[in-house]
């Protein structure tokens, strides 16, 4: 099938999602299309199953899903293009001040929090497949753990927009988001390496992979967004201004890639230089944002939805065993756990541990959603003995996390700023207004 085909059914298919779910589903707009996606999938699944529909039905052909999805290449569709369109867009619409604010907790939680949570994830699950006479090598339960421990930038700040979080807890899961993402990339690469057998674990192997991806990162960030931000200080139409960012994310992505440093915090770092221009995110006396902000907020909410729907949808592109599903629910309280261990040992550290208190923890345990890079990762997995159960448990750790996770973390905030207000009265009102523009 030719792709511009799929792209038109799949644009189809998230429009009619987004519809029936803003008419009758009423849920955050990222989790109703992804479950109106799954329910497309699950039926797909039992009409193949069970023999529901035959194979000369007039009005459908069944194996449309199946030519669709054969047709996309869904690692490279979200790490090579819509990875960076998504970094870019939640950059540039966070305030580099008050990020800085929280530059240590943040920090601690991307690099300390996501090395913890990758070798907690890899020996726990280790353990758990053992006990359960699975035979599975530690190094790829170690590689499942450096999957799937960052959390999802494109999740998290998708559904953090619309939970009412304290704004400083909201800058701190939004700001890990953003930046954990070089690091567990490295690691990914150095578990890979090993797993192959083309690489050995040495320290300067370590040192040099993880320096060339995070510090070339930053530094090809800066570099590019400085460049960007003088050409859009000396630019005065809006249509240029807009071609320039573009330029900015595709081109500056794929140069990234063939330099073999971190793209993704490239481009974080580089919307974060182009954000902070106040003429970036002006809004005008009528309470309009300026076009090119406009252009990446319209960017950001339509590649979401996509993006939601094709994970959806990924489902029936996957292999399920009934044991890998059974391994992959047992397998979601060891992320869990993972999770809150790696920010518990982030908080130990020196002006950080203020800034964690216990109920801060178990909210942003409970806020790391994971989405459609775990899953991209897992699916450039080579063929492996064991690649088809990471993909299976993979997937069943990102559908709880942005379903159930995503669903209940409204609540989560709640109960935390009921907590902080017993402390300090005075920010009722201040979280309550807030609230109050969310729903608005």
């Amino acid at each position: 099938m030719e792709w511009f085909n799929v792209l038109g059914i799949v644009v189809t298919v998230t429009a009619f999602a987004s519809y029936v779910n803003q008419r009758f589903l009423k849920l955050p707009s990222s989790i109703g299309v992804m479950v109106f996606a799954l329910a497309l999938s699950l039926v797909h699944i039992l009409w193949h199953q069970y023999g529901m529909m035959t194979e000369g039905t007039p009005f459908v052909d069944i194996d449309v899903a199946d030519k669709v999805l054969g047709t996309i290449d869904f690692q490279t569709l979200v790490l090579n293009f819509m990875l960076g369109l998504l970094l870019f867009a939640g950059a540039v619409a966070i305030d580099v001040d008050e990020l800085a604010s929280e530059k240590w907790p943040v920090a601690a939680m991307a690099v300390i929090g996501t090395l913890v949570s990758t070798f907690g994830v890899g020996y726990l699950t280790w353990w758990l497949f053992s006990s359960t006479g699975a035979d599975v090598d530690l190094i790829y339960c170690l590689l499942f753990g450096a999957l799937i421990s960052p959390t999802d930038p494109i999740a998290v700040l998708g559904i953090m927009r619309n939970a009412c979080v304290p704004k400083k807890i909201e800058l701190r899961v939004a700001g890990e988001s953003l930046f954990n993402d070089g690091i567990s990339v490295a690691t990914f690469l150095i578990l890979l390496g090993m797993a192959g057998g083309t690489s050995e674990l040495t320290a300067s192997s370590v040192v040099g992979i993880v320096g060339r991806e995070m510090v070339g990162g930053v530094l090809f960030g800066l570099l590019i967004g400085s460049i960007a931000t003088r050409m859009l200080d000396r630019s005065e139409e809006d249509e240029l201004k807009i071609l320039i960012t573009l330029a900015l994310v595709m081109g500056g992505y794929a140069l990234a890639s063939v330099l073999e440093v971190s793209a993704p915090l490239a481009i974080v770092i580089a919307g974060l230089l182009v954000g902070r221009r106040r003429a970036f995110n002006h809004v005008d006396e009528h309470g309009r944002l300026s076009p090119t902000a406009t252009f990446w907020k319209l960017i950001d909410h339509v590649l979401n939805m996509l993006l939601f729907v094709l994970l959806g949808l990924e489902m029936i592109a996957i292999k399920f065993l009934f044991s890998d599903l059974l391994q992959g629910i047992a397998v979601i309280p060891v992320v869990l756990v993972a999770r809150f261990l790696g920010i518990l040992v982030s908080r130990m550290f020196h002006g950080v541990r203020r800034a964690f208190r216990l109920r801060t923890v178990f909210f942003m345990t409970w806020a790391g959603l994971r989405g459609g890079v775990s899953v991209a990762l897992a699916l450039s997995l080579p063929d492996w003995l064991h690649r088809d159960r990471v993909i299976s448990v993979t997937y069943c750790v990102v559908v709880f996390s942005i379903v159930f996770q995503g669903l209940t973390i409204s609540d989560f905030a709640r109960w935390l700023r009921r907590c902080e207000a017993r402390e300090d009265p005075s920010i009722v009102g201040h979280e309550a207004d807030a609230e109050a523009g969310e729903r608005a």
